[in-house]
């Protein structure tokens, strides 16, 4: 959630704010968004190995008859997509990143609205 409220808040900015970006401006926004994204594929990806771990545990454990069998139903059921999490995790991150820094670097100010022509009265 917070990946994609990021996306929106720089989004939201560049459309909002009249004037373009200093170059400044723009090299700073570029390095922050980096360390986020960054940030943000590290943390996700260490949830998922730990999820992984997670189901990989409870699949050895389901001879025992002690074994949550219902957890290990939705691990299960959800296990899918285990092969492409990290493919799909670093794609999606990269295609924020090029939108994003894209939409940093040609940040240009707006052209003005053409005034409409006046109606004719006839």
């Amino acid at each position: 959630a917070i990946f994609f409220s990021v996306h929106m808040a720089i989004f939201g900015g560049i459309i909002y704010v009249d004037r373009p970006l200093r170059r400044s401006e723009k090299v700073f926004a570029i390095i922050a968004y980096i360390v986020f994204a960054a940030m943000n594929f590290v943390a996700l990806r260490a949830g998922q190995r730990l999820m992984e771990t997670l189901r990989t545990d409870l699949a050895s454990l389901a001879a025992s008859r002690d074994a949550p069998m219902a957890t290990l139903s939705l691990f299960e059921s959800s296990s899918r997509f285990f092969p492409y999490q990290e493919w799909l995790t670093l794609v999606i991150h990269a295609v924020a990143a090029a939108l994003v820094i894209g939409a940093i670097a040609y940040d240009r100010p707006r052209e003005p609205a053409d005034d409409p022509p006046a109606a004719n009265d006839d």
